[in-house]
C-alpha cells in the first residue's frame, strides 16, 4: 500500500455546510436554527467559516442578514479575496431550494466538527504519550482536559445545574404560586373551566398536553377555547392550525364569542343584532396575543423552530396544534415511527421552552363500536405518546351513543353534555369534568355556571373518579 493510499480525509460535510449557509442567506428566520446548533469554528472550509462568522456578527448586531449585507460585511474586513470573492458566496446562495431539513443539516455538519475535534485531541495526546520528558501525572491530566472538553461540546453544559439551584427555583415558583392562590387566581395558565383548572391547577409550564377525541366531538372548538382563555390571561398564544385556515379558524372563534348561528352566519344571513355582535366580537379578539400558523405541510421541526423563534422575541407562552396526525411525516419511515419521534421532539421543546404544549390527537375508531369510555391505548398510532404525554385529556359525547341521556344517580337529563376525562396526569390526579357545550357546538361552558372559569375557586382538587370505567349514565 503506497503512503499516499495511507492518508485519511478528515471527516467534513461541504456540501451541506454550504447548505446550510445558502439557507441563512436566503431565509430570514434561518440563522436562529442554525446560531444554536453550529460556532463559526465548525465548518471545515475556511471561507465558509468567514462567511458564517459575518452572519454571527450581523445578527449580534440585530442587522438583516442577507446576501448583500454578508458580502459588504466580508468586504468590510478585507476577507472577500480569502473566501473566493463575491462569486462564491452567490454560488452558495444558488444551491438551496428550502431550509426544510436545517436542522438535520447542522447536526451533520456538526458531528463532522466534532469527529475532526476527535481526532486532533488523541493525535496531540499519541505525541504526548511518546514524550518521555514530560510528567505521566501531567500528561495524563491534559488528556482528561481534552476529554472533559469535547464532553462539553457534545452535551453542553447549559443543562446541568446544582441541585441548590434546581431548590432555589422551585421555592421561588412555590411562592409565586401561594400568592396566586391567595387572589383567588389559578396557578398555571387557565383552561377556561373552572373544575379542571381546579384538578390541573392550570396548563404548567414545560408541559406535554393530549388532548384527544373522534372527529365531530368539538376538539378544535374547545382547543380555540383554551387559547382564548390563555390569551385573555396574557398568555402569548401559537395556535398551529393545520386541518382548517386562519379564517375558517377565526370564523369558529367570532361564532362562538358571539354567540350567533353558524349557518346565518356563513350564508351571509345575520340579522342586524348578531351582525353588530360579531363585528364588536371581532374588535375584542383582535386585541388578543394569539399568532396562527396554517400551514398545512408543516413538520414536526418547523414547528419547534418557529416556537423557539417566537419565544426568543417574547410572542409565544403556549402552544397548540390541532392536530398531531396531520404533521408532515418524512419519506422513509413508517407512520408509527414519524409519530413517535414527533412525540418525543414536542416533549423535549416544552421542557426546553419551558411553555405547555397542548396537541390534539385523534382516537382510533374501534372504541365507537365498542362504546366505551377511552383508554390511553386508544390515542390512534399511539407509539410513545402516552409514554411522552404529561397529561392526557379524552373529549367525550355520550350523548353520541343513547336516544336519551340522564345521570344514573339523580336521573337528571344531561343535554348538550360532554366529559372531559383526565386518563393520565403525572404527578397529579385524574378527574371527570363536567362541560356543556352550545346546540352549535362552537362554545362551551362549564357545567356549574355558578362558577367562574378561568378563576378557580381555591380548593383541594377532588379526585372525581370513584371507579376507573364508572359512566353518568
Amino acid at each position: 500500500m503506497s503512503e499516499l493510499e495511507n492518508v485519511r480525509i478528515m471527516p467534513q460535510a461541504l456540501e451541506l455546510e454550504e447548505a446550510v449557509l445558502g439557507a441563512v442567506l436566503l431565509e430570514k428566520t434561518a440563522f436562529e436554527t442554525a446560531g444554536n446548533i453550529l460556532s463559526p469554528d465548525m465548518f471545515y472550509l475556511e471561507a465558509n467559516r468567514l462567511i458564517f462568522t459575518a452572519c454571527a456578527e450581523l445578527e449580534a448586531e440585530r442587522k438583516p442578514i442577507d446576501l448583500l449585507t454578508v458580502i459588504e460585511r466580508i468586504r468590510q474586513k478585507g476577507e472577500l479575496e480569502a473566501i473566493g470573492g463575491v462569486q462564491y458566496i452567490v454560488s452558495i446562495s444558488q444551491k438551496i431550494i428550502s431550509s426544510i431539513h436545517l436542522e438535520y443539516h447542522c447536526m451533520i455538519v456538526k458531528d463532522k466538527y466534532l469527529h475532526r475535534r476527535l481526532i486532533e485531541a488523541c493525535s496531540a495526546n499519541i505525541a504526548l504519550g511518546f514524550d518521555e520528558t514530560e510528567d505521566i501525572d501531567e500528561t495524563v491530566a491534559k488528556l482528561n482536559g481534552e476529554i472533559e472538553r469535547l464532553q462539553e461540546e457534545i452535551v453542553g453544559k447549559k443543562d446541568t445545574i446544582h441541585i441548590s439551584e434546581a431548590a432555589k427555583q422551585s421555592i421561588e415558583q412555590m411562592h409565586v404560586r401561594i400568592a396566586r392562590r391567595r387572589e383567588g387566581i389559578t396557578p398555571g395558565i387557565p383552561t377556561g373551566f373552572a373544575d379542571l383548572d381546579a384538578l390541573t391547577n392550570g396548563w404548567q409550564p414545560e408541559k406535554f398536553i393530549v388532548l384527544a377525541a373522534r372527529p365531530g366531538v368539538g376538539k378544535t372548538s374547545i382547543a380555540i377555547k383554551l387559547a382564548k382563555t390563555a390569551a385573555a390571561s396574557g398568555t402569548k398564544v401559537v395556535f398551529f392550525s393545520l386541518e382548517m385556515g386562519e379564517t375558517e379558524l377565526t370564523d369558529k372563534m367570532i361564532i362562538a364569542e358571539a354567540q350567533i348561528n353558524a349557518d346565518e352566519y356563513n350564508s351571509g344571513a345575520l340579522p342586524p343584532e348578531a351582525w353588530s355582535r360579531a363585528e364588536t366580537v371581532v374588535s375584542n379578539i383582535s386585541k388578543l396575543p394569539i399568532c396562527i400558523e396554517s400551514n398545512p405541510n408543516v413538520t414536526v421541526r418547523n414547528i419547534v423552530n418557529k416556537a423557539r423563534l417566537l419565544k426568543k422575541q417574547g410572542k409565544c407562552g403556549m402552544v397548540v396544534i390541532d392536530y398531531l396526525q396531520l404533521i408532515a411525516a418524512r419519506q422513509g419511515r413508517t407512520r408509527e415511527q414519524e409519530v413517535s419521534e414527533i412525540s418525543r421532539l414536542l416533549k423535549i421543546h416544552a421542557k426546553e421552552l419551558k411553555i405547555p404544549f397542548i396537541v390534539l390527537c385523534q382516537m382510533n375508531r374501534e372504541i365507537e363500536s365498542e362504546k366505551r369510555e377511552p383508554r390511553l391505548s386508544d390515542l390512534r398510532e399511539s407509539g410513545s405518546i402516552e409514554q411522552d404525554a404529561d397529561m392526557v385529556i379524552f373529549i367525550c359525547r355520550p350523548g353520541m351513543y343513547v336516544e336519551e341521556l340522564r345521570d344514573k344517580k339523580t336521573n337528571e337529563l344531561l343535554e348538550n353534555y360532554i366529559e372531559l376525562l383526565v386518563k393520565k396526569h403525572r404527578g397529579g390526579k385524574l378527574g371527570k369534568i363536567r362541560i356543556k357545550h352550545n346546540d352549535s357546538m362552537t362554545e362551551f361552558y362549564d357545567w356549574d355556571y355558578r362558577k367562574q372559569a378561568g378563576q378557580a375557586p381555591v380548593r383541594e382538587a377532588k379526585n372525581i373518579y370513584e371507579k376507573e370505567n364508572e359512566v353518568p349514565f
